[in-house]
């Protein structure tokens, strides 16, 4: 599992970010994106190739705006985890 976060302030579709993620990250296999709370997901990916191409990749952006991403085990609070920088 992975979380994501989108820094922006304006408001945005979450469809079409969902929709843009996953053709931007070309994944063999379903990719289930939850939201927790505004501008930040869960993602559950069903082939680790996948995951590991996202997580390894990048960075990632969704309309000029920067998508971050950390591992997530699926057990510590999401608010715990810093999701403020990418590598570039």
């Amino acid at each position: 599992m992975a979380l994501a976060r989108v820094h922006t302030n304006k408001v945005y579709s979450q469809y079409w970010f969902y929709r843009n993620m996953r053709i931007a990250w070309d994944l063999a296999q379903e990719v289930k994106i939850r939201p927790l709370e505004e501008n930040l997901y869960t993602m559950q990916f069903s082939c680790l190739g996948d995951w590991e191409r996202v997580m390894q990749e990048g960075p990632w952006e969704h309309k000029g705006k920067a998508v971050v991403l950390a591992h997530y085990n699926g057990f510590t609070r999401p608010s715990s985890i810093a999701l403020n920088t990418i590598d570039i």
